[in-house]
C-alpha cells in the first residue's frame, strides 16, 4: 500500500501535470478511495470463494500478479495520463483483493507462538519494504532519468512474490478436526 500513499503525488505531478496546477492535489486522493472501494466491491466474492473453497494460494497470486500488470502499465501510457492513472488506481486495489486470502497462510502453516512469529516476521518486512521501494524507485529514477524504471523493479517483485507463493504454499490445508495421534518412540 505504499503505491498509494508515496508514488502517487510524484507520478501524478511528473506525468500528468506540468507546472503549477491544483490538479494533483485532486488526483492524488483518488487511487486510495478507489482501491478500497474497488476492493470492496470487486474482490469481495473472491475473500468469500477463498473462505468457501479454503483456496488460498491462487487468491493471493492473483491479486498480485494483476498489480505488476497494473505497475507495468503505469510505465507503458506514460503519455496518455487517463489510462496511466487507471493502471495506478489498478496497482493499488489488486493486491487488496490477495491480502485476505495472503494472511490466511501463516496459519495454516503453523500454530499457536510460531504463527504469531510467522505473522511479525512478515509484518515487519511488509514495514521495512515500505522503505525500501520508495527509495529504490527514487535510486532508480536518478540513476536512469525514468520512474518507469523503479515500476518495473516492483512489478518483478510482485510477480516473484505470487511464483514464491504458487510454488511453496501447499495447495490445501484441511482440518479434519481429530487429533493426530502421538508418535512412540
Amino acid at each position: 500500500m505504499v503505491l498509494c500513499s508515496a508514488f502517487p503525488p510524484r507520478l501524478i505531478r511528473g506525468r500528468f501535470v506540468s507546472g503549477r496546477s491544483l490538479l494533483p492535489d485532486v488526483l492524488v486522493p483518488r487511487p486510495a478511495p478507489c482501491a478500497d472501494a474497488g476492493a470492496f466491491y470487486n474482490f469481495h466474492p473472491a475473500f468469500h470463494h477463498s473462505d468457501r473453497t479454503l483456496e488460498r494460494r491462487y487468491h493471493a497470486a492473483l491479486g498480485y500478479l494483476v498489480s505488476a500488470i497494473g505497475l507495468v502499465g503505469i510505465g507503458v501510457f506514460a503519455n496518455s495520463p487517463a489510462l496511466a492513472f487507471t493502471a495506478l488506481v489498478i496497482a493499488a486495489t489488486a493486491p487488496l483483493s490477495g491480502h485476505q486470502a495472503f494472511w490466511q497462510m501463516p496459519t495454516m502453516l503453523l500454530a499457536g507462538t510460531a504463527a504469531a512469529t510467522g505473522i511479525a516476521l512478515i509484518n515487519s518486512i511488509g514495514n521495512l519494504s515500505g522503505w525500501l521501494g520508495p527509495s529504490v524507485v527514487g535510486w532508480l529514477e536518478d540513476l536512469t532519468g525514468k520512474t518507469s524504471t523503479g515500476l518495473y523493479v516492483l512489478a518483478g517483485l510482485e510477480v516473484l512474490a505470487a511464483v514464491l507463493i504458487l510454488f511453496f504454499m501447499p495447495h490445501r490445508i484441511v482440518s479434519t478436526g481429530e487429533i493426530p495421534p502421538k508418535c512412540e518412540t
